[in-house]
């Protein structure tokens, strides 16, 4: 089994979006994606992209499955799942951890890979595709999502715009 993923972000919309490419030596193959408007940064979308591709992984396994690939373009989403420290992206890195535990329990080996983004790698340029089409949607998936590292972000921004303005 293998899954690639990707996030996007459209500056002109203001909207981030994650896809997922899952294909099982590219003979099944299926596109996943989501769109989380922009109440989360790029860097969280690449997490939540990630747990999505555990989830994904876990409801299409079969009882030959013994392996699942997962690849994404983001080396340090990748890093911060190294790390279970309260920083952003706290949240998904728990939960990714608790899937990595439910595949380790079936005795299914995880292998999450960096894959250079933008190279004509077709499963990671076909994530790249599902996440961009999510951004230019007008409707907003109906799960709500926004991140800490948004929100401290948006109090920066606000502070220093003030703080000109004295």
């Amino acid at each position: 089994m293998i899954l690639y993923l990707d996030s996007s972000k459209n500056e002109q919309l203001n909207k981030v979006g994650a896809g997922v490419f899952y294909t099982t030596n590219f003979v099944k193959n299926q596109s996943f994606s989501w769109n989380l408007e922009s109440g989360v940064e790029v860097f969280n979308t690449e997490l939540f992209a990630i747990e999505q591709a555990f989830k994904i992984a876990w409801q299409n396994k079969q009882l030959n499955t013994d392996k699942v690939w997962i690849f994404s373009d983001s080396q340090a989403a990748i890093k911060r799942l190294k790390k279970s420290n309260l920083k952003a992206g706290q949240y998904y890195v728990q939960s990714i951890k608790n899937w990595t535990k439910k595949f380790q329990d079936i005795a299914i080996q995880l292998h999450l890979e960096w894959v250079p983004g933008h190279m004509n790698i077709r499963g990671n340029e076909l994530a790249d595709k599902a996440a961009k089409k999510e951004t230019e949607l007008q409707y907003i998936n109906p799960e709500s999502y926004i991140s800490l590292t948004f929100i401290k972000r948006k109090i920066r921004e606000t502070g220093l715009t003030n703080w000109n303005n004295i």
